[in-house]
């Protein structure tokens, strides 16, 4: 890393799986987006216009939230990570993640300055992460992914404090047990938001947390009773809104809304 040359390192995962020139990668953590040149099934050409491609490689990168994935007509292979990185797949069966990446120079495309973060000690930017590779049956695939990614996504953050005493002291002092929900959730139902708003309102945001048509069964939806969901908060009344919680969504006829992502709902 001494050398004033730019580097990108990658993690390459290699499969036995006939992808073609089709990958997907999630959309901010959501919409899985189909990543396919359609001209000559060639990744240097584009489906809605033609263009000369000079950089095959960078051309071929798409940002990811969470997940990349390839699959064929039997097996699925997916690449789940803890936070934002790039994703391509230069080859059949092949997933490229982009972990870390280091430029003295600026590349005159927008930033206007070197990608040079030196680090606590100058000597380059320390970068850690998890990877969890899920690989097996087409079947259930899509159910196992969008799993694991609420899983990785949102895994307990272990902390601790220092305390003069024993166990038994510790349980008697201090509550160690807590669940704020009477039961659990519908597995394909997620609690995205619940924050106190206004006076003694809250917002709450669920999602399904799958696409139309993403699978054959877990696509369905699902019900919630708030009335019996919570353990400490009785709910006397509701109102939908918008994502933002400030208006109320206006319903007009002959209006028919598209859910060809994950629903979400205040």
């Amino acid at each position: 890393m001494f050398s004033n040359i730019t580097k990108d390192f990658i993690t390459r995962y290699t499969f036995g799986v006939k992808s073609g020139s089709t990958f997907y990668t999630d959309s901010n953590g959501r919409q899985m987006m189909k990543r396919t040149p359609k001209i000559n099934l060639s990744r240097d050409a584009h489906p809605s216009f033609a263009y000369e491609n000079t950089e095959p490689i960078a051309a071929n990168y798409y940002p990811i939230t969470t997940a990349v994935l390839i699959r064929d007509d039997s097996t699925q292979a997916t690449v789940l990570t803890d936070r934002s990185q790039g994703a391509s797949s230069p080859a059949d069966g092949v997933i490229d993640v982009m972990v870390h990446r280091r430029s003295f120079y600026d590349d005159h495309w927008g930033v206007e300055e070197p990608l040079n973060e030196p680090g606590v000690d100058g000597r380059g930017l320390i970068v850690t992460g998890t990877h969890v590779v899920q690989i097996g049956s087409v079947k259930g695939a899509s159910e196992r992914a969008r799993l694991g990614q609420q899983c990785v996504f949102h895994r307990p953050e272990v902390t601790v404090a220092a305390f003069d005493g024993n166990v038994d002291e510790y349980v008697r002092n201090f509550e160690t047990e807590f669940a704020g929900l009477k039961s659990e959730l519908p597995p394909h139902a997620h609690l995205l938001t619940l924050a106190k708003w206004e006076g003694k309102r809250i917002i709450l945001r669920l999602e399904h947390v799958f696409q139309i048509s993403e699978d054959d069964t877990v696509t369905t939806p699902v019900s919630v009773d708030l009335r019996t969901l919570f353990s400490t908060i009785n709910v006397t009344a509701k109102r939908e809104v918008l994502l933002s919680g400030i208006r109320s969504p206006r319903r007009k006829k002959g209006l028919r809304q598209s859910h060809s992502s994950p629903r979400h709902t205040s």
